[in-house]
C-alpha cells in the first residue's frame, strides 16, 4: 500500500477504469481513530471529577 487513505483502481482492456474502494471507507478510517481518541480523553478527563463525586457522598470508590 503506496498511502492512505488506500485506493485501489482497476484498468480494464476496454479502457474503462473502476475505483475499487467506496468513496465512503476513507472518512471512516479516518473517523474511527479520531472518535477514539476523543473519547479516551474525555473518559480520562471525566475519572477525577467522578472519584471526588462518590467520596463526597460518603461511598468508596
Amino acid at each position: 500500500m503506496d498511502g492512505f487513505p488506500p485506493s485501489i483502481t482497476c484498468h480494464w482492456t476496454s479502457g474503462h477504469d473502476t475505483e475499487e474502494v467506496w468513496f465512503w471507507a476513507p472518512p471512516l478510517l479516518y473517523a474511527g481513530p479520531a472518535c477514539s481518541a476523543v473519547c479516551s480523553v474525555l473518559l480520562l478527563a471525566n475519572r477525577p471529577a467522578y472519584g471526588n463525586t462518590l467520596r463526597r457522598n460518603g461511598r468508596d470508590a
